[in-house]
């Protein structure tokens, strides 16, 4: 009940040949072969594959002074569930990919995840930012069949338990999203910032049309409908968001305003 913590791995050796392998949230892994050695907080090998059913792979391996780690997976969202990380994703093909820098203290891993075609439902977290920006229209699709979303780019650096997110993105047809800050485990502690872009869509078609979009973006680096937000713990508990967000035109860099990209 405490959480999902990367600081919290036991030291274990072991080796895995099983049909079926029964994780959290009803997450079950088919055709599972593989091994892991850890010491304490410190996995030096792993190589870890389940072939039936949606395929998952997961692998460190020295290299160097350093340690490299892939990840892939054609459940996203029920692999992130069974980590107790993200309970509001379904379906999804995962990749991540980093480098453990070992000549540093704590073992810093500087790593990218990506995430294609996956839908979030009940999200608490974005259902609040909408609420907040007054963008209320996609309440009851977040509520229902929920909304879905293209590509996921997260840029990350995690240390101890702290990941930093730098120029992270997300989009589909109905709503785009960027987000920098830190997400502290096992708490799942929130303090981010960035930019909510609905009608995803129809912003990047407009600005793609010369004359129109110049006159309606507001010049480079601009949305026609976007707003800014900060997300902290204490702000999303108490819901102080409305006097800084500003649903207008919401300065963008530019290649946030192209995280489709």
């Amino acid at each position: 009940g405490e959480g999902f913590s990367f600081e919290r791995f036991p030291a274990i050796d072991l080796k895995l040949d099983v049909g079926k392998l029964y994780a959290a949230y009803g997450m079950v892994l088919q055709g599972v072969k593989g091994s892991i050695v850890c010491s304490v907080n410190r996995c030096g090998s792993a190589d870890f594959v389940s072939m039936g059913g949606k395929a998952l792979a997961f692998s460190i391996k020295p290299e160097g002074k350093n340690r490299r780690i892939s990840a892939t997976s054609e459940d996203a969202g029920g692999l992130l569930r069974a980590l107790g990380i993200l309970e509001s994703m379904e379906g999804g093909t995962l990749s991540l990919t980093g480098q453990f820098d070992d000549a540093k203290g704590g073992s810093e891993l500087a790593g990218a995840l990506n995430i294609h075609d996956y839908t979030l439902k009940n999200a608490p977290v974005l259902a609040k930012l909408l609420s907040l920006a007054s963008i209320t229209g996609f309440l009851d699709t977040l509520s229902g069949n929920g909304i879905a979303f293209k590509k996921l780019t997260v840029p990350f650096t995690l240390r101890d338990d702290v990941i930093t997110i730098k120029d992270g993105k997300t989009f589909g047809s109905a709503i785009g999203l960027t987000a920098d800050g830190t997400i502290t485990f096992p708490s799942t502690q929130l303090n981010l910032e960035g930019t909510i872009v609905p009608s995803y869509t129809l912003n990047n078609v407009v600005g793609k049309v010369p004359l129109l979009g110049n006159i309606l973006m507001g010049g480079e680096g601009q949305g026609v409908f976007a707003a800014n937000y900060p997300l902290s713990e204490d702000e999303f508990e108490t819901g102080r968001l409305p006097k800084v967000l500003e649903p207008h035109r919401a300065k963008l860099r530019s290649e946030e305003r192209r995280v489709g990209k």
